[in-house]
């Protein structure tokens, strides 16, 4: 498949054990979605690049700022630009990177093909990685709103599902700050 991500592409040769989970994520992403099953198996995919990713990122991005550099600022912002279009969310609090989340990938094929309390999962969860990090956390609640918002939806119309039982601790203590 080819996609133009250099410098994530330069990441993963300097992290070669996440190479073929990139790969098997990046043909999965962009391969035609027909069905809600696909969904979740490319978000599954994405969960886990995320978690296996994120500490090799923090420690790539900590060493482009240390007296070390081996690329600059304006390199990390473009980095961050390829992470978000393969759909994850670079975190950041006080200048610092320090995670990784989701970011909105597919919404098309989400309108198109998932269910709706699926659609409410993801953009409970889209919501709650958006409202992830920041300089003051409490100086912009608007996500934080938005996750009580898609949460209350699905405990009120999907109180059974899988996906509320997944998000109601998020919720709760999403709703305790307001």
């Amino acid at each position: 498949i080819e996609v133009d991500l250099p410098l994530l592409d330069q990441f993963i040769e300097k992290n070669p054990e996440l190479k073929a989970e990139y790969d098997n994520y990046l043909q999965k992403l962009f391969a035609e979605v027909k069905s809600e099953k696909q969904l979740k198996e490319i978000f599954a995919l994405r969960d886990s690049m995320i978690n296996h990713m994120v500490e090799p990122m923090v420690n790539y991005f900590d060493m482009a700022n240390g007296e070390d550099a081996e690329i600059d600022y304006t390199q990390l912002e473009k980095l961050d630009a390829e992470l978000v279009s393969i759909g994850i969310l670079c975190v950041y609090a006080e200048g610092m990177m320090l995670a990784l989340d989701r970011a909105e990938i597919l919404e098309d094929e989400i309108e198109k093909v998932a269910s709706e309390p699926y659609k409410l999962y993801l953009a409970f969860n889209q919501a709650h990685a958006n409202s992830m990090g920041g300089e003051y956390p409490f100086m912009d609640l608007s996500e934080n709103i938005n996750v009580v918002k898609y949460g209350a939806e699905l405990m009120e119309k999907f109180p059974e599902s899988e996906y509320w039982k997944e998000v109601e601790s998020i919720f709760n203590t999403n709703l305790s700050l307001f």
